[in-house]
């Protein structure tokens, strides 16, 4: 199977103007010209944010009490959210609202769960997903890669072909691939070994390169992924 690349750069690029952070990692953004990339490609390259904690007096600048801090509160979530939806791969918003409603039923629940806090369920739950297992492994170098083969039904998981991206692994599941993928997945994780980054696969994923198989062995946390974001 040949899968066709798109050599025009793709328009998530333009998010992370919006966002000032180069949000997947990668370094293709570096090779744009326009003046419009100047900013960011400095940033990347020079600065690294910091934060400054202001204190207000509230009598002297006329403020309400929690004015600032609930602009501010805003601001962060919807950036965060924004972040996160580039990162996997511009996922739709209805999928968006149905984890964070998933992760916060089971975290009022509290009693079949290991994790309490809503934001590792939220966390685990996109990590869980074929999609995203297959970006951590390194074997194709995008999430529109993936959702291709994916749709052309090159994915089995347990021996039953998915479909769809959106499918959730738990422990012990097994990913296999169709016999034509094997040139590309090996072709792909060398150049992804050199450029990607972070360089390390999670802890939770076990792959073997003979069989080409990729094995959840244990449940995803936050703590496991921290240095797995480039944001």
């Amino acid at each position: 199977m040949k899968l066709i690349k798109n050599k025009r750069y793709k328009p998530r690029y333009k998010s992370f103007l919006r966002l000032r952070e180069n949000i997947t990692g990668k370094l293709s953004f570096l090779k744009m010209r326009k003046k419009k990339w100047y900013r960011l490609k400095r940033r990347f390259q020079t600065f690294r944010r910091r934060i400054k904690i202001i204190n207000f007096n509230h009598k002297i600048s006329h403020l309400a009490k929690y004015s600032k801090r609930l602009k501010n509160n805003f601001r962060n979530q919807l950036y965060n959210k924004q972040r996160l939806n580039t990162f996997y791969g511009k996922l739709k918003e209805r999928q968006l609202k149905k984890k964070v409603r998933e992760a916060f039923s089971k975290s009022q629940a509290g009693q079949e769960f290991v994790f309490k806090k809503k934001e590792d369920l939220f966390i685990s739950s996109l990590e869980s997903r074929v999609d995203s297992i297959l970006f951590r492994v390194k074997f194709f170098s995008s999430f529109r890669e993936i959702r291709q083969v994916i749709a052309n039904g090159n994915v089995f998981v347990n021996k039953t072909t998915i479909l769809n991206g959106n499918f959730a692994l738990k422990k012990g599941d097994i990913i296999t691939f169709s016999p034509s993928l094997a040139k590309v997945i090996n072709k792909n994780f060398k150049i992804m070994q050199k450029k990607a980054l972070p360089k390390v696969i999670p802890s939770y994923l076990e792959i073997n390169f003979k069989v080409l198989t990729v094995v959840l062995v244990e449940s995803i946390t936050i703590a496991k992924l921290q240095q797995f974001f480039p944001f």
